[in-house]
């Protein structure tokens, strides 16, 4: 195909955006809400976890903190700070009213494409940040608690730890890369949603 006959193709295209029938909309109005059951159910989970996870952290802090200097102390203040941080960051990629699909696109598509953009985000760069600070707060915390103790200990737990951290991370590579796919394919089907009706 030479370039003439490329430039007639392109210019033979449709300029409008075909309007988007109610069974197409229903089907993304279906998808929308189950990519919102499994965030919701997820986010959850994650709560309840860090929930404990909290409780332990307010448990060891009681128990040893006049024993432990200010290392011991901030190493927990961080994890627990992180902790908070990252359920405000999950819980904001959830919108918890639905498409009405009888109002006008732009009446809430915007809504969930930002939801979505900040989930796309939160999966591309803000779980990196956070594993790192995490790492970074669990080696003060060694630091601090390991004092004393013998070389091969002070080396084998930060070294394990990383480990973990890692292959958790790669193992989970799979599940965010299918939720990245999700996330963009709804981005795409909300933008053309809101482009039928512009």
């Amino acid at each position: 195909m030479n370039f003439d006959e490329l430039q007639k193709s392109w210019k033979a295209q449709p300029l409008t955006v075909p309007e988007q029938s109610p069974e197409a909309k229903a089907q993304l109005l279906a998808r929308w809400r189950r990519q919102q059951r499994k965030v919701v159910l997820s986010n959850i989970g994650v709560t309840a976890a860090f929930v404990v996870t909290m409780g332990v952290l307010a448990w060891v802090f009681l128990s040893w903190h006049t024993s432990h200097g200010w290392l011991f102390s901030g190493s927990l203040l961080c994890m627990a700070l992180l902790l908070l941080v990252y359920l405000w960051v999950i819980w904001r990629g959830v919108v918890f009213h639905r498409p009405v699909f009888s109002l006008p696109a732009s009446a809430y598509a915007s809504r969930y494409v930002a939801a979505l953009r900040w989930r796309r985000k939160t999966i591309t760069t803000f779980v990196w940040v956070y594993m790192l600070l995490l790492w970074l707060s669990l080696m003060l915390y060694f630091t601090s608690v390991l004092e004393g103790t013998s070389m091969l200990m002070r080396i084998s737990a930060p070294v394990i730890t990383t480990a973990y951290m890692v292959i958790v991370k790669f193992a989970i590579r799979k599940k965010q890369r299918r939720q990245l796919n999700e996330t963009d394919s709804l981005i795409q089907d909300f933008s053309a949603l809101t482009a039928t009706e512009e």
